[in-house]
Order: structure tokens, then C-alpha cells, then sequence
């Protein structure tokens, strides 16, 4: 009997010593199929920017006519799910665009054409309209959303001959009444950000392309400034200061498009009334000789109350302008 129970015992201690040596080799095998390369990709914040493509790269948008969307995620780990993005508008047919690596960057990339609905036009005053884009994995039963953006697109609003109710051209260097009243307001120092390298001969040199000069830009915020102090006369006296930061991209010619609300004032009507002043201030002046035809990216913040106006106006990379939106909210 003691001969047959050795054996057994030694055959149970070979066994668990096998075990006991395999198993931090099956402990090491989780750590190793995390890559770290997705952990840091997950680690950026998302973002996207928005662009026109083909005919509308000017920024000119004319309603009833189709328009070219490019669009470009970033902040996003690899996922074997497709990501798209899902655009609607009460002007344009909903679609479904599906992005796809960028060769050349770590980033997603998709470009669609809008389809424009059939006799929809735009309500009278209205001079700009919505896009809500929501970008989703797609999986096979639906749609994982990961985020939205809401962007307001303008247009030439047509006037017909015989419209008696249109709003006159306004010379900007001859104020009206209410910019007048408007201009009472407490005077808003330059804040403008612009590249900190000392001007020298080469840059005045029309074929090389350099920032608009602080000039343009006072130009520009000065147009702005006044159409929002119109925007905050008629707003009620009784409604507290607030503020709103919106983002938009200004094109060669002078137009604004692409509007966003960066960070909001808690009131959709003071945010409504953001985007309406950015799209009644245009057309601003094209960009001066040698600048480019690159637009930029620009984001102001625009107050109510007694000291109504343009308190802050920055420009900045589209990229970089959208990592200031995800960190505001």
C-alpha cells in the first residue's frame, strides 16, 4: 500500500509545479495587448473641423444650390467600427457620410455633398441657416453617438425687384442713427492676437503670404462690434450682463461661415442673437494683396448690457480654436 500511494503523491506535486511555472506567463499575456499607442490617442481630446470643398471653397454659399462638405476628426482611437457622421438640415436632404483614415495623419477625414431641398427658402430677415451634424459609430443594429456640433452656414438672401421691406446698403464709414447710440458705449481695446515676428522687407512683398495687418483686423472687429451693439439694443434692459463666445471662419473674399457656438451665454436668445450679428455684419473686406487663400479661424466674445460689444476677438488654428470649445464646455 505505501508503494502505491508514492507514486501518486509524486505525480500530483509534478502536476501543480507546472502549473505554478505557467502561470506568470499566462499573467504577462493581458499586459501585453493593450497598445500603448491606443491609450494615447484616447487620451486627446476629440475634435473636428469643417470646410468647404470644390465650388463653395470661396465661402460663397447660394441657397438651392448643392453644397461641398469636407470635414476632418481628430482625438479619436482606432476602432475597427466605421465612424460617420450624420448631417441634417431643414434646407438639405439628411445624409450619412462615412469617414476614412487620413494616409499622411493620425486623423479621419470625409467629404459629401449636401443635396438642397426643393422650394425651401429661407424666412424673410433670415440670412443664415443650421446644419447639426452628430458623429456616431456605426455599429450593425445603430448608431453610437460620440458627439455633436451644430454649425450656421449664411447666404445671399435674394431680393426680388419689387421687395419695398429690404434693408438699404449700409456704407460702414457712415454710421446710422443706432450705431451712433451704439457707439456710445465704453470704447473696447485691441485685442487682437497677432503673429509676435518683427515686420521686415520681405514682408511687404505681395507674393509671399503673411497675416492681414492689425489695421484689417480693426476693420473687421469694428464691423462686428457695431452690428452686435444693434443686435443688444433691442434685446430687454432688464436681462443681466452675459456673454457669448462664438467661432467662425472668415474666407478671402469677406464671408463668414461655418459659425459655432464656442461657449454659451445660458440664453438661446442672446446665442441666436450671436450668430445673427456675425451674419449681418458681412460682407467684411476681402483679405489685403499677398495675405493668401487660406481662410482663418476666428472666435470673439460678444457681451450684453451696459458695456455692450466686442470685449474679446482672437484668431487662431482651426484645431486650436476647437480644443478652446471642448475645454469651455
Amino acid at each position: 500500500m505505501f508503494y502505491l500511494v508514492v507514486p501518486r503523491l509524486i505525480v500530483v506535486a509534478g502536476l501543480l509545479s507546472v502549473a505554478l511555472y505557467e502561470a506568470p506567463a499566462y499573467a504577462d499575456a493581458p499586459a501585453k495587448s493593450h497598445p500603448v499607442l491606443s491609450q494615447a490617442f484616447a487620451s486627446e481630446p476629440q475634435w473636428v473641423t469643417f470646410d468647404f470643398a470644390g465650388s463653395n471653397g470661396s465661402g460663397n454659399l447660394q441657397l438651392g444650390q448643392p453644397l461641398e462638405l469636407s470635414m476632418t476628426l481628430g482625438g479619436v482611437a482606432p476602432d475597427p467600427l466605421p465612424f460617420v457622421a450624420i448631417c441634417e438640415s431643414a434646407h438639405f436632404e439628411s445624409q450619412i457620410v462615412t469617414f476614412k483614415p487620413d494616409p499622411a495623419s493620425p486623423m479621419l477625414k470625409a467629404t459629401t455633398t449636401l443635396v438642397p431641398v426643393v422650394h425651401d427658402p429661407l424666412s424673410s430677415g433670415r440670412t443664415f441657416f443650421r446644419l447639426h451634424v452628430t458623429f456616431a459609430r456605426s455599429t450593425e443594429t445603430k448608431f453610437e453617438r460620440v458627439m455633436t456640433r451644430i454649425v450656421y452656414l449664411t447666404v445671399d438672401h435674394p431680393v426680388s425687384a419689387g421687395d419695398h421691406h429690404a434693408s438699404p446698403i449700409v456704407n460702414p464709414d457712415q454710421p446710422s442713427e443706432r450705431d451712433l447710440a451704439a457707439d456710445q458705449a465704453e470704447p473696447v481695446l485691441d485685442a487682437i492676437p497677432l503673429s509676435s515676428d518683427q515686420l521686415v522687407e520681405e514682408d511687404l512683398l505681395p507674393s509671399r503670404s503673411v497675416q492681414p495687418t492689425p489695421a484689417y483686423w480693426r476693420q473687421v472687429r469694428d464691423l462686428l462690434n457695431r452690428s452686435w451693439n444693434r443686435t443688444a439694443l433691442t434685446m430687454p434692459h432688464s436681462s443681466p450682463q452675459q456673454t457669448v463666445h462664438v467661432q467662425f471662419r472668415l474666407y478671402p473674399g469677406g464671408r463668414a461661415q461655418l459659425m459655432q457656438i464656442a461657449d454659451g451665454s445660458g440664453a438661446s436668445e442672446i446665442d441666436q442673437a450671436g450668430i445673427q450679428a456675425i451674419a449681418d455684419a458681412q460682407p467684411f473686406p476681402p483679405f489685403p494683396l499677398g495675405v493668401g487663400n487660406e481662410p482663418i479661424e476666428i472666435q470673439v466674445q460678444l457681451q450684453t448690457g451696459a458695456k455692450a460689444g466686442v470685449r474679446d476677438f482672437r484668431t487662431g488654428a482651426p484645431q486650436t480654436v476647437e480644443r478652446a470649445m471642448n475645454a469651455a464646455k
